[in-house]
């Protein structure tokens, strides 16, 4: 199952790189990191924790993907995290290219902006769901 994380992750990413929406508001290239720079550049994106359920069946093959993406803003107010949050969604809220998968189900679950404990800094915080089944 955790091989489904690896192939999510890496089509969120080269989703993430080929969007002009994304683009507009992360930078080119998009600022959306695994792990972020020691001191990075706002806005940008960073992936929170992953986790995979099994969704297999008697006859069928599947898994469950939870995908947590965190975008980060410095700006005052919220509407730059907010900017990106909604071009994050747009793109991703999609049957991407998973390589061995197939997307069965894609749904952004939810998102949340609120300002950070250091008082300055933004944050939205954006679930997404996928339902994949492998191709081979």
């Amino acid at each position: 199952m955790i091989d489904a994380q690896a192939a999510l992750q890496k089509a969120i990413i080269a989703t993430t790189r080929a969007s002009t929406p994304v683009k507009a508001v992360l930078g080119d290239p998009p600022r959306v990191y695994d792990r972020s720079p020691q001191e990075p550049t706002a806005p940008y994106a960073t992936f929170g924790p992953m986790q995979s359920i099994d969704a297999g069946d008697q006859c069928h093959e599947g898994v469950e993907v939870y995908v947590e993406l965190n975008v980060w803003s410095e700006a005052v107010g919220m509407q730059e995290a907010q900017a990106g949050a909604a071009a994050l969604m747009a793109e991703l809220d999609a049957a991407l290219t998973v390589e061995g998968f197939e997307i069965i189900i894609h749904a952004c679950e939810g998102a949340v902006t609120n300002r950070d404990p250091d008082g300055l800094t933004i944050r939205s915080r954006l679930t997404f769901r996928y339902v994949l089944a492998p191709t081979a």
